[in-house]
């Protein structure tokens, strides 16, 4: 039997030939590795993620992996937590969390459709027959149930957590290929497999379709490409990236640097996964400050964590909100732009002109009177230090209003309006 070549065909036109060779036609056959074929097969063979047994301390995994910016396996790291049995029936996360809200979406994704909201129970009545998958923050009583990472328990990485985020599909999801502007630890509880290709943050300048502003590339993003059919013809700078890649099986956890290019799939099975996500160490810089302290025991959960954004099930789902941190760099760094003098200050008319240009559509009168900046007072770095993270979080709330989602019968899922049961109190 002949084995099919890996290479595809694709004819392109050139420019005529010399005289010489006027019986040659006007086009050409030029082959192109892995055209119209799934993402990761344009190049070299994927090399492998680095693979360790179990979480690290939280020295070593600053040193070795995150101030490098190197993604890592961690085998078996979350083996022993309790949800790695419990999540793997629908009964148990019905009963136990039936009541809570969650977001959902389609599993092929496209970042085109905003997340609709349900309970828990009424998804996972009908998750098996859909193309949809809950991606949402985890409800704050899920992480009772597994173990925190025992890199993320000191230093300045456990000050920087901003949340939780659940995975609950049927199987056979696909992401875009994205990144996202914090640093991830991401756990596979329930499932099969659940098959990681990365690449490089550098790589977005050869042509893979990520945007650029005057500002620089943007935080958070993905690629328009189809990761089922890569068409070389439009994105040819998928011929000539290394990839790396790495298999995920429940009870492992994968570590990606911020920004880091990634795309995943899920094999057929049921599958449950949850990522923890901090910041990088450009808007808040590392320190080891209580890593010289005994840690807390192994059976540490997640609900221990300090997260910036918590959710208790019901209310406004803060997945991917403004960071305060990041809140409070972006106005130091204003600050110090426009300053004209040592004094690290700003006028009012110079803070206003900030801010009206940084967020144009909110209340900037409002917002610089919560700042207590006034005609004569001005505002400066002194006073956004200062600023507890409370108060950065309020003012992230006069920024960037919390929205939700959609909250009314999934029409997307396919059923007729009257296959979709009564909304249930409670």
């Amino acid at each position: 039997m002949m084995m099919q070549s890996p290479l595809n065909y694709v004819t392109l036109a050139t420019t005529p030939p010399p005289s010489s060779c006027r019986r040659l036609p006007y086009r050409a056959v030029v082959k192109l590795r892995g055209h119209l074929k799934p993402l990761g097969q344009q190049s070299v063979v994927p090399r492998e993620v680095e693979v360790v047994e179990s979480f690290p301390d939280p020295e070593t995994f600053y040193r070795n992996y995150v101030h490098p910016r190197r993604p890592v396996l961690f085998r078996r790291a979350q083996q022993h937590a309790p949800a790695l049995k419990l999540w793997s029936q629908d009964s148990y996360l019905k009963e136990m969390y039936g009541n809570v809200d969650v977001l959902y979406e389609p599993k092929r994704e496209s970042r085109l459709n905003d997340p609709r909201r349900m309970r828990l129970d009424d998804f996972l009545q009908y998750y098996n027959n859909t193309d949809m998958y809950v991606v949402s923050q985890t409800p704050t009583a899920m992480l009772r149930e597994v173990y925190a990472p025992r890199c993320l328990l000191c230093g300045s990485i456990s000050r920087s957590i901003e949340e939780s985020n659940i995975w609950i599909s049927s199987g056979s999801t696909r992401s875009m290929l994205h990144h996202d502007s914090d640093n991830i630890i991401n756990c596979l509880i329930s499932g099969g497999e659940k098959q990681w290709l990365l690449l490089d943050t550098s790589f977005k300048k050869v042509g893979l379709g990520f945007k650029w502003t005057e500002e620089g590339w943007i935080a958070s993003d993905s690629s328009p490409v189809d990761p089922d059919h890569v068409n070389l013809l439009n994105f040819p700078g998928f011929q000539h990236v290394p990839w790396e890649r790495a298999t995920v099986q429940p009870g492992d956890c994968i570590y990606l640097p911020a920004q880091y290019l990634h795309q995943v799939r899920t094999d057929s099975t049921r599958s449950v996964a949850l990522s923890v996500m901090f910041l990088k160490e450009e808007v808040y810089p590392h320190d080891n400050k209580g890593c010289d302290l005994p840690l807390p025991p192994p059976n540490t959960t997640m609900a221990t964590l300090n997260f910036t954004w918590m959710y208790n099930g019901s209310g406004p789902v803060l997945m991917g909100y403004i960071s305060p941190h990041v809140l409070r760099a972006d106005l130091i760094s204003s600050i110090r732009e426009h300053a004209v003098d040592s004094s690290e200050t700003v006028p009012y008319k110079v803070a206003r002109g900030i801010l009206e240009k940084v967020e144009p559509d909110t209340a900037v009168a409002d917002i610089l009177k919560a700042l207590g900046v006034t005609e004569t007072s001005g505002l400066s770095v002194a006073s956004v230090q200062k600023l507890t993270a409370n108060e950065l979080k309020a003012l992230a709330f006069m920024i960037d209003l919390p929205h939700d989602a959609v909250n009314e019968p999934p029409d997307m899922l396919g059923f007729d309006e009257h296959a979709w049961p009564p909304t249930k109190n409670g």
